[in-house]
Formats: C-alpha cells, sequence, structure tokens
C-alpha cells in the first residue's frame, strides 16, 4: 500500500520514494505525494527523477485500491529509489478551488439549506452542484459570492492580500461561460 503523504502535507512539493513496480506506463511507488484523481478532483501531475532522467507523470488514479502513477517512458524506469516532484502551479490552483467549493458550500446552505450534489475542480476554476436550489438571478449569485469572500477574508485576512489591504472582495469572483456558471478564485 502507498504512503500518501499530501493527506499529511499537502504543501510537500518533492519527495525520494522507491518505485516498487513498473507495468507498462504504470508505477507503483511506496509513497507519494500526487494526489489522484477522485471526488470531482483532477490529479496532479509532474516528474519523477531517476538515473539523471526526467519522466513526465502525467495521470495518477486509484485502481484497485492502489495509487498508480501514469509516467511517459516508463519501460527505463528500474525498481529502486527515484525522486517525484509536483507541478506546484496546478496543485496550489486546485487546492484553492477545493477551499473555494467548501466556503460556498457553508453560504449556499446556510442561505438556502441546499446541499453540494457534485462538483468538478480543476487548477483554474471549479463547478459545484446543488440540491434543491431554484435559478438564482445575478443579484443573488453576487451575493453569494459577496458572503463567500467576507467569510473567507475573516478567516483569511492574514495571508490574503486583498483582505489585508481592506478590499473585502477576497479571492472568489463568479465567471459566466455561455449558459454555464463557474466559480474561480483570482492568482
Amino acid at each position: 500500500m502507498t504512503q500518501t503523504l499530501f493527506l499529511e502535507d499537502s504543501y510537500n512539493q518533492e519527495c525520494t520514494v522507491l518505485i516498487k513496480r513498473v507495468d507498462g506506463e504504470k508505477v507503483i511507488l511506496d509513497q507519494t505525494i500526487f494526489y489522484p484523481t477522485g471526488g470531482g478532483q483532477e490529479c496532479d501531475t509532474g516528474v519523477l527523477m531517476q538515473n539523471g532522467h526526467a519522466y513526465e507523470v502525467y495521470q495518477v488514479k486509484k485502481e484497485a485500491g492502489q495509487i498508480v502513477h501514469y509516467v511517459k517512458g516508463a519501460e527505463t524506469l528500474n525498481e529502486g529509489e527515484a525522486v517525484v516532484k509536483i507541478d506546484w502551479q496546478r496543485r496550489y490552483g486546485l487546492m484553492r478551488h477545493h477551499s473555494l467549493l467548501h466556503v460556498l458550500g457553508a453560504v449556499v446552505y446556510e442561505k438556502y439549506g441546499a446541499l453540494c450534489t457534485g462538483n468538478q475542480i480543476y487548477p483554474e476554476r471549479a463547478r459545484i452542484d446543488f440540491n434543491q436550489l431554484q435559478d438564482l438571478s445575478s443579484e443573488e449569485v453576487e451575493e453569494i459570492v459577496r458572503e463567500a469572500n467576507t467569510h473567507h477574508c475573516r478567516r483569511s485576512s492574514d495571508h490574503v492580500p486583498d483582505c489585508q489591504q481592506g478590499g473585502g472582495r477576497g479571492d472568489f469572483r463568479h465567471d459566466q461561460n455561455d449558459d454555464q456558471p463557474a466559480a474561480s478564485s483570482r492568482p
């Protein structure tokens, strides 16, 4: 069983691992900092380095209870020590949008009693679905965004520049793309 270091420290960007098994492009490690696809969130990507060569980790999945890293060119890897490094920009975007959905979910539940029934988290945006939620007006959506930012700034004033400057806007904004509302956090 692969030790899930990403659950212990989500800011860990690089570590030494042992390659336990290579099967085509599938690589099993003794431990990993790569978050696998799941729960509506995309996986981390990055590189695996061994013997002076860097290999792209392009997909990470949980299969039959095991975390599997899909690695381009894995056939030249050997069992033994290697170093893995995640794409930090991607991870940080996923983390921010993951947190965003928790805050939005709490605000919508408080205001409307609606529960989250699904979501999709990408590095640059996120989508959340609610039950028992009627079509919202633009004003209602903006009120949810305002409340989410107020809540976020109360909790994050030491870490979020907009909150420190007293702007009160926080990180979140509502984007319209055709008929699909989505939420994003500003970089």
